[in-house]
Protein backbone atom coordinates (compact mmCIF):
# COMPACT_ATOMS: atom_id res chain seq x y z
CA UNK A 1 0.00 0.00 0.00
CA UNK A 2 1.50 3.31 -1.08
CA UNK A 3 1.69 6.59 0.81
CA UNK A 4 1.91 9.97 -0.93
CA UNK A 5 2.39 13.30 0.88
CA UNK A 6 2.49 16.55 -1.07
CA UNK A 7 3.27 20.02 0.27
CA UNK A 8 2.54 18.85 3.81
CA UNK A 9 2.76 21.61 6.42
CA UNK A 10 2.03 21.57 10.13
CA UNK A 11 2.30 24.29 12.77
CA UNK A 12 1.97 23.62 16.50
CA UNK A 13 0.24 26.31 18.62
CA UNK A 14 -0.64 28.23 15.49
CA UNK A 15 -1.31 31.93 16.07
CA UNK A 16 0.26 31.98 19.55
CA UNK A 17 3.65 33.20 20.83
CA UNK A 18 4.62 29.49 21.07
CA UNK A 19 4.04 28.78 17.38
CA UNK A 20 6.38 26.15 15.90
CA UNK A 21 6.52 25.22 12.23
CA UNK A 22 7.08 21.44 12.50
CA UNK A 23 6.65 20.46 8.83
CA UNK A 24 7.48 22.63 5.81
CA UNK A 25 6.34 21.61 2.32
CA UNK A 26 7.07 17.91 2.86
CA UNK A 27 6.86 15.75 -0.27
CA UNK A 28 7.28 12.00 0.32
CA UNK A 29 6.27 8.87 -1.55
CA UNK A 30 6.57 5.41 0.02
CA UNK A 31 5.77 2.46 -2.21
CA UNK A 32 3.99 -0.75 -1.38
CA UNK A 33 6.23 -3.23 0.46
CA UNK A 34 9.16 -0.87 1.09
CA UNK A 35 11.24 -0.80 4.28
CA UNK A 36 11.98 2.87 4.93
CA UNK A 37 13.74 4.68 7.78
CA UNK A 38 12.72 8.16 8.90
CA UNK A 39 15.62 9.86 10.66
CA UNK A 40 16.57 13.28 11.98
CA UNK A 41 17.67 14.99 15.15
CA UNK A 42 15.19 15.75 17.94
CA UNK A 43 12.67 18.31 16.75
CA UNK A 44 13.33 17.71 13.05
CA UNK A 45 9.71 16.85 12.26
CA UNK A 46 9.97 13.08 11.77
CA UNK A 47 7.54 12.13 14.55
CA UNK A 48 5.04 14.78 13.48
CA UNK A 49 5.17 13.33 9.97
CA UNK A 50 4.56 9.70 10.93
CA UNK A 51 1.71 10.68 13.28
CA UNK A 52 -0.09 12.09 10.25
CA UNK A 53 -0.15 8.64 8.66
CA UNK A 54 -2.95 7.29 10.83
CA UNK A 55 -4.43 10.70 11.69
CA UNK A 56 -3.10 10.94 15.23
CA UNK A 57 -2.33 14.44 13.96
CA UNK A 58 -4.91 15.82 11.54
CA UNK A 59 -3.95 17.48 8.30
CA UNK A 60 -3.56 21.29 8.35
CA UNK A 61 -2.40 21.93 4.79
CA UNK A 62 -1.14 19.97 1.83
CA UNK A 63 -2.38 16.53 0.83
CA UNK A 64 -1.85 13.00 2.09
CA UNK A 65 -3.15 9.71 0.74
CA UNK A 66 -2.68 6.33 2.42
CA UNK A 67 -3.69 3.61 0.02
CA UNK A 68 -7.09 4.68 -1.27
CA UNK A 69 -7.82 6.94 1.70
CA UNK A 70 -7.54 10.68 1.06
CA UNK A 71 -6.89 12.44 4.36
CA UNK A 72 -7.82 15.84 2.92
CA UNK A 73 -11.46 14.70 3.01
CA UNK A 74 -13.40 15.84 6.07
CA UNK A 75 -15.12 12.48 6.50
CA UNK A 76 -12.07 10.25 6.68
CA UNK A 77 -12.84 6.68 7.79
CA UNK A 78 -10.50 6.75 10.80
CA UNK A 79 -11.37 3.24 11.97
CA UNK A 80 -10.43 1.79 8.59
CA UNK A 81 -7.30 3.97 8.35
CA UNK A 82 -6.04 2.88 11.76
CA UNK A 83 -6.65 -0.73 10.84
CA UNK A 84 -4.50 -0.25 7.74
CA UNK A 85 -1.69 1.67 9.48
CA UNK A 86 -0.40 -0.03 12.62
CA UNK A 87 1.51 2.28 14.95
CA UNK A 88 4.01 0.78 17.42
CA UNK A 89 5.18 3.50 19.79
CA UNK A 90 8.50 3.67 21.60
CA UNK A 91 8.50 1.22 24.55
CA UNK A 92 5.23 -0.41 23.37
CA UNK A 93 5.30 -2.80 26.32
CA UNK A 94 4.13 0.14 28.46
CA UNK A 95 0.85 -0.02 26.51
CA UNK A 96 0.06 -3.53 27.75
CA UNK A 97 -2.85 -3.45 30.17
CA UNK A 98 -5.01 -6.60 30.06
CA UNK A 99 -5.03 -9.52 32.49
CA UNK A 100 -3.77 -11.99 29.89
CA UNK A 101 -1.70 -11.92 26.72
CA UNK A 102 -4.73 -13.21 24.81
CA UNK A 103 -6.95 -10.35 25.97
CA UNK A 104 -4.29 -7.78 25.16
CA UNK A 105 -3.78 -8.97 21.58
CA UNK A 106 -7.53 -9.33 21.04
CA UNK A 107 -8.31 -5.76 22.15
CA UNK A 108 -7.74 -4.10 18.76
CA UNK A 109 -9.77 -6.48 16.57
CA UNK A 110 -12.54 -6.59 19.20
CA UNK A 111 -12.65 -2.79 19.27
CA UNK A 112 -13.36 -2.60 15.53
CA UNK A 113 -16.07 -5.26 15.62
CA UNK A 114 -14.31 -8.39 14.34
CA UNK A 115 -16.36 -11.51 15.16
CA UNK A 116 -15.24 -13.72 18.04
CA UNK A 117 -14.11 -16.75 16.01
CA UNK A 118 -11.96 -14.64 13.69
CA UNK A 119 -10.44 -12.84 16.68
CA UNK A 120 -9.28 -16.16 18.13
CA UNK A 121 -7.56 -17.00 14.85
CA UNK A 122 -5.99 -13.53 14.55
CA UNK A 123 -4.65 -13.71 18.11
CA UNK A 124 -2.97 -17.08 17.55
CA UNK A 125 -1.63 -16.16 14.11
CA UNK A 126 -0.21 -12.86 15.37
CA UNK A 127 1.47 -14.49 18.34
CA UNK A 128 3.08 -17.08 16.07
CA UNK A 129 4.19 -14.33 13.67
CA UNK A 130 6.22 -12.70 16.44
CA UNK A 131 7.78 -16.02 17.44
CA UNK A 132 5.98 -16.52 20.74
CA UNK A 133 4.52 -19.90 21.86
CA UNK A 134 0.75 -20.22 22.24
CA UNK A 135 1.38 -21.33 25.83
CA UNK A 136 1.75 -17.68 26.89
CA UNK A 137 -1.82 -16.76 25.86
CA UNK A 138 -3.20 -17.30 29.36
CA UNK A 139 -0.27 -15.65 31.11
CA UNK A 140 -0.20 -12.11 32.40
CA UNK A 141 1.80 -9.91 30.01
CA UNK A 142 3.48 -8.42 33.07
CA UNK A 143 5.10 -11.77 33.88
CA UNK A 144 7.04 -11.75 30.60
CA UNK A 145 10.56 -10.48 29.93
CA UNK A 146 11.12 -7.09 28.31
CA UNK A 147 11.72 -8.58 24.87
CA UNK A 148 8.69 -10.86 25.18
CA UNK A 149 6.48 -7.93 26.20
CA UNK A 150 7.60 -6.03 23.12
CA UNK A 151 6.73 -9.00 20.92
CA UNK A 152 3.27 -9.24 22.50
CA UNK A 153 2.70 -5.51 21.97
CA UNK A 154 3.69 -5.95 18.32
CA UNK A 155 1.35 -8.95 18.02
CA UNK A 156 -1.48 -6.73 19.23
CA UNK A 157 -0.84 -4.39 16.30
CA UNK A 158 -0.44 -7.25 13.81
CA UNK A 159 -3.79 -8.69 14.90
CA UNK A 160 -5.34 -5.67 13.17
CA UNK A 161 -3.81 -6.98 9.89
CA UNK A 162 -2.16 -3.68 8.96
CA UNK A 163 -0.80 -3.01 5.47
CA UNK A 164 1.66 -0.47 6.91
CA UNK A 165 3.67 -0.82 10.13
CA UNK A 166 5.09 2.35 11.69
CA UNK A 167 7.73 1.66 14.33
CA UNK A 168 9.04 4.40 16.62
CA UNK A 169 12.48 3.38 17.94
CA UNK A 170 11.57 -0.35 17.96
CA UNK A 171 14.79 -1.49 19.68
CA UNK A 172 15.02 1.23 22.36
CA UNK A 173 16.06 -0.19 25.73
CA UNK A 174 16.72 -3.73 24.50
CA UNK A 175 19.97 -5.65 24.90
CA UNK A 176 21.92 -6.55 21.72
CA UNK A 177 20.22 -9.96 21.35
CA UNK A 178 16.80 -8.41 21.84
CA UNK A 179 17.58 -5.77 19.21
CA UNK A 180 18.67 -8.37 16.66
CA UNK A 181 15.56 -10.47 17.30
CA UNK A 182 13.15 -7.55 16.87
CA UNK A 183 14.85 -6.29 13.69
CA UNK A 184 14.96 -9.81 12.25
CA UNK A 185 11.24 -10.13 12.95
CA UNK A 186 10.46 -6.78 11.32
CA UNK A 187 12.47 -7.72 8.22
CA UNK A 188 10.60 -11.02 8.04
CA UNK A 189 7.24 -9.23 8.18
CA UNK A 190 8.40 -6.93 5.40
CA UNK A 191 9.94 -9.58 3.14
CA UNK A 192 7.55 -12.49 3.66
CA UNK A 193 4.25 -10.75 4.45
CA UNK A 194 4.74 -7.72 2.20
CA UNK A 195 3.99 -5.25 4.99
CA UNK A 196 5.27 -1.74 4.29
CA UNK A 197 7.56 -0.82 7.19
CA UNK A 198 8.38 2.74 8.25
CA UNK A 199 10.94 2.84 11.06
CA UNK A 200 11.80 5.97 13.03
CA UNK A 201 15.25 5.51 14.52
CA UNK A 202 18.22 7.31 16.04
CA UNK A 203 20.46 4.26 15.57
CA UNK A 204 22.16 4.76 12.22
CA UNK A 205 23.89 1.37 12.43
CA UNK A 206 20.47 -0.34 12.54
CA UNK A 207 19.24 1.88 9.73
CA UNK A 208 22.24 1.10 7.54
CA UNK A 209 21.95 -2.66 8.01
CA UNK A 210 18.21 -3.04 7.49
CA UNK A 211 16.33 -0.52 5.36
CA UNK A 212 15.92 0.12 1.63
CA UNK A 213 15.69 3.92 1.83
CA UNK A 214 16.46 6.63 4.35
CA UNK A 215 14.37 9.80 4.50
CA UNK A 216 16.16 12.52 6.47
CA UNK A 217 14.22 15.34 8.14
CA UNK A 218 15.91 18.57 9.21
CA UNK A 219 14.07 21.65 10.52
CA UNK A 220 10.76 20.30 9.29
CA UNK A 221 11.91 19.55 5.75
CA UNK A 222 12.99 16.45 3.86
CA UNK A 223 16.62 17.10 3.00
CA UNK A 224 17.61 13.62 1.76
CA UNK A 225 15.76 10.60 0.41
CA UNK A 226 18.37 8.02 -0.58
CA UNK A 227 19.46 4.39 -0.28
CA UNK A 228 21.62 3.94 2.87
CA UNK A 229 24.98 3.60 1.13
CA UNK A 230 24.41 6.74 -0.95
CA UNK A 231 23.29 8.76 2.06
CA UNK A 232 26.20 7.84 4.31
CA UNK A 233 28.75 8.65 1.65
CA UNK A 234 27.75 12.24 2.46
CA UNK A 235 29.58 11.89 5.77
CA UNK A 236 30.17 15.59 6.52
CA UNK A 237 26.59 16.49 5.58
CA UNK A 238 25.14 13.75 7.79
CA UNK A 239 27.34 14.66 10.75
CA UNK A 240 26.43 18.32 10.24
CA UNK A 241 22.82 17.39 11.06
CA UNK A 242 23.91 15.76 14.36
CA UNK A 243 23.49 12.25 12.99
CA UNK A 244 26.07 9.51 13.33
CA UNK A 245 27.58 7.77 10.33
CA UNK A 246 27.40 3.97 10.80
CA UNK A 247 30.66 2.20 11.58
CA UNK A 248 30.57 0.06 8.45
CA UNK A 249 29.80 3.10 6.28
CA UNK A 250 32.75 4.97 7.85
CA UNK A 251 35.00 2.02 7.02
CA UNK A 252 33.73 1.84 3.42
CA UNK A 253 34.14 5.61 3.03
CA UNK A 254 37.74 5.39 4.23
CA UNK A 255 38.49 2.60 1.77
CA UNK A 256 36.90 4.52 -1.10
CA UNK A 257 38.97 7.59 -0.25
CA UNK A 258 42.01 5.40 -0.97
CA UNK A 259 40.56 4.04 -4.22
CA UNK A 260 39.25 0.74 -2.86
CA UNK A 261 35.57 0.27 -3.75
CA UNK A 262 33.80 -2.80 -2.35
CA UNK A 263 30.43 -4.33 -3.22
CA UNK A 264 27.69 -1.72 -2.80
CA UNK A 265 25.42 -4.23 -1.04
CA UNK A 266 27.69 -4.51 2.01
CA UNK A 267 25.79 -3.61 5.18
CA UNK A 268 27.37 -5.51 8.09
CA UNK A 269 30.77 -5.95 9.73
CA UNK A 270 30.84 -9.61 8.66
CA UNK A 271 30.12 -8.71 5.03
CA UNK A 272 32.82 -6.02 5.06
CA UNK A 273 35.33 -8.45 6.60
CA UNK A 274 34.53 -11.10 3.98
CA UNK A 275 34.93 -8.58 1.14
CA UNK A 276 38.30 -7.33 2.43
CA UNK A 277 39.47 -10.90 2.98
CA UNK A 278 38.50 -11.73 -0.63
CA UNK A 279 40.64 -8.81 -1.84
CA UNK A 280 43.59 -10.41 -0.05
CA UNK A 281 42.97 -13.67 -1.89
CA UNK A 282 41.35 -15.31 1.11
CA UNK A 283 44.49 -15.15 3.27
CA UNK A 284 44.07 -14.89 7.03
Amino acid sequence: MSIVAKQLNFIYNQGTPFEKHALRDVNVEIGDGEFVAIVGHTGSGKTTFVQHLNALIRLQSGSLTVGDIDLTQKKTDLKRLRGMVGMVFQYPEYQLFANTVEEDIAFGPKNIGVDKEKIETLVKDSLELVGMPLAVLKKSPFDLSGGEKRRVALAGVLAMQPKVLVLDEPTAGLDPNGKREILSLVKKLNREKGITVIMVSHDMNEVFENVDRVIVFNQGQVVHDLPPRELFRKQQDVEGMNLEVPYVAQFLNALESHGVVLNQDIRTVDEAFAAVNALKGGSK
